[in-house]
């Protein structure tokens, strides 16, 4: 396999599946604190993205794991995407990166964006509106290859 559109060709999505969903508000159980804390603090809301390659044979599995955090809450949610390929033949590094890249993250961002909010209203910190994560914006970093050791987070809005 020599380029990424040869294992486009031979996969296709099997199952896309939350395995994590968690949150908590940032408040102290102090007498007179409590949730009226919440009102002091800062929205400035930070995300990051962490990636957990499970497998890669005729099942491709990769975990991927949003997590938003400010001065009022933590928010994460996991999904597992899974892809089933037609062959199994060795998949060497370099598109092994360029697929998480292009095609797990972007498969995956909707489901961590809608698990976020979701998150966000139940803790009823109101919106935690992520943005747009353009096509070719993700870089994985702590990668051996330098053209794709950038950031892990989408730009901000």
């Amino acid at each position: 396999m020599e380029t990424i559109h040869q294992l486009l060709d031979q996969v296709s999505l099997a199952d896309i599946r939350t395995i994590e969903c968690q949150g908590a508000l940032k408040i102290s159980p102090d007498e007179g604190a409590g949730l009226r804390t919440l009102a002091n603090t800062d929205n400035d809301t930070q995300l990051s993205i962490a990636l957990n390659p499970v497998l890669w044979g005729r099942l491709i599995e990769v975990w991927v794991r949003g997590q938003v955090e400010n001065d009022r809450y933590t928010a994460s949610t996991a999904v597992a995407v899974v892809y089933r390929r037609q062959e199994d033949e060795e998949i060497p590094n370099d598109i092994r990166i360029e697929f998480i890249e292009k095609i797990i993250v972007m498969t995956a961002y909707p489901y961590l964006r809608s698990g976020l909010q979701n998150l966000a209203t139940t803790l009823g910190v109101g919106e935690a509106p992520l943005p747009i994560l353009p096509q070719g914006a993700f870089h994985m970093s702590g990668t051996d290859n330098e053209d794709t050791a950038a950031s892990d987070s989408p730009p901000a809005p």
